[in-house]
């Protein structure tokens, strides 16, 4: 699972003051890898922000996002704009 999943229950604990179980505290270690999921991500809504507003503008994203995601071709092409294919 990615460190983004399993930092979930971490980072609740973290904001609430609790302990953190040993787990929990190695995925903290990982630094370089969450900042590279936030990068990426990042970049993907810049990315976003400077395609064609028609092509991904709000009625993209509340009426058309299930149906491009479960689309291998479509769900790529959106891959591509956010900037996330490899």
């Amino acid at each position: 699972m990615p460190v983004a999943n399993k930092g979930s229950a971490a980072g609740s604990g973290v904001v609430t003051g609790a302990n953190l179980k040993e787990k929990h505290q190695a995925l903290l270690q990982r630094v370089d890898e969450l900042r590279n999921i936030v990068k990426r991500l990042l970049v993907a809504f810049i990315r976003l922000g400077n395609t064609r507003p028609a092509e991904y503008g709000k009625n993209f994203w509340q009426e058309k996002l299930d149906a491009t995601l479960v689309n291998s071709v479509e769900r790529e092409r959106l891959r591509v704009a956010l900037g996330l294919s490899a």
